[in-house]
C-alpha cells in the first residue's frame, strides 16, 4: 500500500464572515478524516438507474468515512428526456476511468470505489465490501490536515497548499475540486424511460474543476477560487494518482465556490 502524507492550508482572507459560518468551518477542519470516494454515474433518462439512486441516497450518501457523488452522464439525453443535472464532462470522466481500467464500455448505472473499483449501480453486496475493504487499508495511513486562518469576508479568496512527506509513485497527482448539493432534488420526470416518475436525487455535483497536476515535490498552490460558507453545500478536493487514477488523498468541508463551474 502506498503511504502518502499531505497537509493543506486553506487560507481565507478578506472583510466580515458570520461568527456561525466561520466557526463551523474551522470545526470542519479538525475533524477531518481520509474518506472513501463513491461515485454513482446515474441518469434521468436510464430506467435501471432509480433502485441504484435509492440505494445511494438511503445507504451511501450518510455513511460514515464516505462521500458520496451523484454525476449525471449526458450520452442518454437522446432518448426522450434531457436530463436537468447532466453534464459532458461526468461522461468524460466515466470515459477516462474506463480507459484507464481497461473496461469495454461505459453504462448507467455504474458505481466507482475509490477511483479504482467498479461496480453495477445496483450490486450493493459488492460495493459495500469494496468499502470496507478501502476503509481498512487506509486506518493507518495519514488523513488529509485542513486549517484556516481567522476569516473576515464572506467571499474570500481560497489558497489550497499541498506538500507530500512521503511519496511512491512516478505518476504526478491530478488535484480535483467538486462542489455538490446535499439537499435531496426531487425530481418529475415528463419523457423518456421514466416518464411519469418523481425521482429524487442526491449529492448531485454541479462543479467540477481541475486545480493541476503535481509530481508530490514542494508545494502545490491555487489561490484562484473563492469560498462561501453555506450550509447546504460542501466541496470535496480529490487527490488522484496520475489522471484519474486511484483517489488517494480526499478532504470536504461546509461550503462553495462562487466562481466555480464544470470544466
Amino acid at each position: 500500500m502506498m503511504h502518502l502524507r499531505f497537509g493543506v492550508m486553506l487560507a481565507l482572507l478578506g472583510g466580515a464572515i458570520s461568527a456561525a459560518a466561520a466557526q463551523e468551518c474551522r470545526q470542519l477542519s479538525q475533524t477531518s478524516t481520509n474518506p472513501i470516494i463513491v461515485e454513482l454515474f446515474t441518469s434521468q433518462g436510464c430506467s435501471s438507474c432509480p433502485p441504484a439512486d435509492t440505494f445511494f441516497g438511503e445507504e451511501l450518501v450518510d455513511a460514515q468515512n464516505v462521500i458520496g457523488l451523484s454525476m449525471h452522464v449526458d450520452y442518454w439525453d437522446y432518448i426522450g428526456w434531457k436530463d436537468s443535472f447532466s453534464h459532458r464532462r461526468f461522461s468524460e470522466r466515466q470515459r477516462a476511468y474506463a480507459l484507464r481500467s481497461r473496461m469495454p464500455l461505459v453504462y448507467t448505472p455504474q458505481i466507482a470505489v475509490g477511483g479504482r473499483l467498479f461496480f453495477a449501480g445496483t450490486d450493493r453486496q459488492h460495493i459495500l465490501r469494496a468499502i470496507r475493504a478501502q476503509q481498512a487499508e487506509r486506518r493507518d495511513a495519514p488523513s488529509l490536515a485542513v486549517t484556516f486562518a481567522q476569516p473576515r469576508n464572506a467571499l474570500s479568496p481560497l489558497i489550497i497548499s499541498l506538500t507530500a512527506a512521503q511519496l511512491r509513485t512516478a505518476d504526478p497527482y491530478h488535484v480535483v475540486l467538486v462542489g455538490y448539493s446535499i439537499k435531496g432534488h426531487r425530481v418529475s420526470i415528463g419523457a423518456g424511460e421514466n416518464d411519469g416518475h418523481d425521482l429524487t436525487y442526491h449529492n448531485v455535483v454541479d462543479a467540477m474543476t481541475t486545480l493541476g497536476s503535481w509530481n508530490g515535490r514542494g508545494e502545490f498552490r491555487h489561490a484562484e477560487l473563492v469560498h462561501h460558507c453555506e450550509p447546504d453545500r460542501k466541496s470535496t478536493i480529490l487527490v488522484h494518482q496520475g489522471y484519474l487514477g486511484p483517489i488517494v488523498a480526499a478532504y470536504s468541508l461546509e461550503g462553495t465556490w462562487v466562481n466555480a463551474t464544470i470544466e
